[in-house]
């Protein structure tokens, strides 16, 4: 559209230059390609020297001609589609749908492009339940998924986490509690290949994501979401888990739950991990500041 504007503009250019008498040679850009179309436009009129006293009519009636021909069907068309919706633009409308009303509610979260914490509003108070952004995050970015798979590790044999809970691959929980010969350790008798780990790694990312989608109902951006899901993958998403305390306040709008909170969980038996104490300020400067370390 652009081009054919161009050419139009070139060509236009041209037949003025003829009707004001001045000379094919006074186009002095260098843009070649305009230049000829220029040309085009200011051989298209008659090559008579009386064509400077036309009446107006005359001149409306010759530069009709030019747009009337085949080499110009293209713009003249185009020209008649603009031409009809500027007419039905001006006709008055005589019914004009009620907009709804947009639903303000409390502790609104406005996020941006831009990697900065939320800004949160108070002004108003609920009314009705707030109505989820058409574009919720619900599936963690790359960054996320390499990040939570660095953190939790390869184990290719069944082994006892931190926590004391029989865990194979890339922090698959087998069952809650030290491995002991329970029937679900079976599949993982003779220990996991990292392909299949991988896999396991996977669908395990996919129940945490549904998780936080599920239970977070105020906006996130994608910082924020790939945070949350790497917390609730480490601390798990029971009735009892600390997640369902801090996306109860998180929905209230706090959005500092996750700053005050998170490194608070830390611990394993009542004792300090630094793998844990590293973890939870990555993830808290994942969802404040957005860097991925």
């Amino acid at each position: 559209m652009n081009r054919v504007k161009t050419v139009n503009a070139a060509f236009n250019s041209g037949v003025k230059a003829r009707l004001k008498g001045l000379p094919i040679t006074y186009y002095n850009g260098k843009n070649e390609w305009y230049k000829r179309h220029w040309q085009e436009g200011w051989n298209s009129l008659k090559q008579t020297k009386e064509v400077v006293e036309k009446q107006p009519i005359q001149i409306k009636n010759e530069i009709k001609k030019i747009f009337n021909g085949k080499r110009y069907l293209l713009i003249s068309l185009i020209l008649l589609i603009f031409l009809s919706a500027t007419n039905v633009a001006s006709q008055k409308i005589t019914s004009v749908p009620i907009p709804t009303p947009q639903i303000i509610y409390n502790n609104i979260c406005i996020t941006s492009a831009q990697k900065t914490n939320p800004v949160v509003s108070s002004t108003y108070t609920p009314t009705q339940t707030p109505v989820q952004p058409v574009n919720k995050i619900e599936v963690i970015s790359r960054k996320g998924f390499l990040f939570v798979l660095h953190y939790e590790g390869f184990t290719d044999r069944l082994i006892n986490d931190g926590g004391g809970h029989c865990t194979i691959g890339y922090g698959h929980l087998v069952h809650i509690g030290e491995c002991n010969g329970d029937p679900s350790e079976q599949p993982w008798k003779w220990g996991i290949t990292r392909d299949d780990a991988l896999k396991l790694y996977g669908s395990d990312v996919e129940k945490y994501e549904k998780d936080v989608v599920t239970n977070v109902t105020v906006p996130l951006n994608q910082c924020q979401f790939d945070a949350l899901v790497s917390f609730t993958f480490n601390v798990g998403m029971g009735k009892t888990s600390p997640a369902r305390k801090i996306f109860a306040e998180l929905n209230k709008g706090d959005y500092d739950i996750v700053k005050n909170t998170f490194i608070q969980y830390q611990y394993s038996g009542g004792v300090p991990l630094l793998g844990l104490e590293k973890r939870r300020k990555a993830e808290i400067n994942i969802f404040t500041t957005c860097k991925y370390e």
